[in-house]
C-alpha cells in the first residue's frame, strides 16, 4: 500500500503531537509529585519541631518542679537545729543568717541554669485580707491625697469582692480595658487593672503587697510563710 507525501506528513504531525502531549503530561506528573514530596517534608518537619518543642516545655516543667522542691528543702534546713539539709548558695553564705530578700540564687539542674528567688512575705500588707482603713494607709503613705487614697482602697476591695456586694464609693473601672474582677486577686500584677493604681504607683507598691500571707495586717515577727519562684530557666 502506498502513501502519498501529504500522507506521511500527516501522520508524522499526529505522532510528534502525540509526543508532545505525553512530555507534558510526564513533567506535570513530576511536578505534582514534587510538590507531594514537598509538602509532606515540611509537614513531617513541622511535626517534629512540635514534639522537640514539647519535649523541651515537659523538660523545663520537670526542672522548675525540682528547683521550687530545692527551695523548700533550703527553707526547711533553717529550721533543722543541724541545719542537715542542703542550702541554697555557698557555704560562706551559710554561716550569715539567711535573708530571702527576693534576690536570684543559681544553680544548675539537669545540665541548665536556674535562678531561684525566694522573698519573705514579712510586714507586705494582703491584698485580699487587708481591710480598707490598712490600704488607706498605705497609699497615703506612698503620697496620695486622702481623696486618692479613699478611692483607691475602695477599689481594691471592690476589685475584690465577690458580685452583689455593695459598693459605696462606686469604684469607675472606665479607665481600665477590663471592668471590675469581683473575686480575689491571685498575684500581685493584677493590681494593675485596679481603677485609681496608676502605673507608677503600681510599681512602687508591687514590693509592699502580696497575695500570700492571708494576714489582715502588717506581721511584727518575722513568719514562716514565705513566696518561692523560679526566676529563670537557661539552657
Amino acid at each position: 500500500m502506498k502513501f502519498s507525501s501529504e500522507s506521511t506528513s500527516i501522520l508524522q504531525g499526529r505522532h510528534r503531537s502525540k509526543n508532545g502531549f505525553a512530555l507534558v503530561t510526564v513533567i506535570w506528573g513530576l511536578a505534582l509529585i514534587t510538590l507531594l514530596i514537598v509538602s509532606y517534608s515540611s509537614a513531617a518537619r513541622l511535626r517534629l519541631q512540635m514534639a522537640f518543642n514539647l519535649a523541651q516545655a515537659a523538660q523545663a516543667d520537670l526542672i522548675a518542679d525540682a528547683a521550687l522542691g530545692r527551695a523548700a528543702l533550703s527553707l526547711l534546713s533553717e529550721s533543722e537545729p543541724n541545719g542537715t539539709l542542703p542550702q541554697l548558695g555557698d557555704a560562706a553564705a551559710r554561716q550569715d543568717r539567711v535573708v530571702h530578700d527576693g534576690a536570684p540564687k543559681f544553680c544548675s539542674l539537669a545540665e541548665a541554669a536556674v535562678a531561684i528567688s525566694i522573698e519573705d512575705e514579712n510586714g507586705k500588707v494582703d491584698l485580699n485580707a487587708a481591710p480598707q482603713k490598712l490600704l488607706h494607709t498605705l497609699l497615703a503613705g506612698l503620697g496620695l491625697q486622702a481623696r486618692e487614697a479613699d478611692a483607691a482602697a475602695a477599689s481594691v476591695i471592690a476589685f475584690r469582692s465577690a458580685p452583689g456586694t455593695p459598693d459605696p464609693q462606686q469604684a469607675d473601672a472606665s479607665e481600665k480595658p477590663f471592668g471590675l474582677k469581683r473575686a480575689p486577686f491571685q498575684t500581685i500584677t493584677e493590681l494593675d487593672q485596679v481603677p485609681g493604681v496608676s502605673p507608677m504607683l503600681f510599681k512602687r507598691l508591687s514590693s509592699l503587697v502580696t497575695v500570700h500571707s492571708r494576714n489582715p495586717g502588717s506581721i511584727p515577727r518575722p513568719p514562716r510563710r514565705r513566696s518561692c519562684s523560679v526566676a529563670g530557666i537557661l539552657h
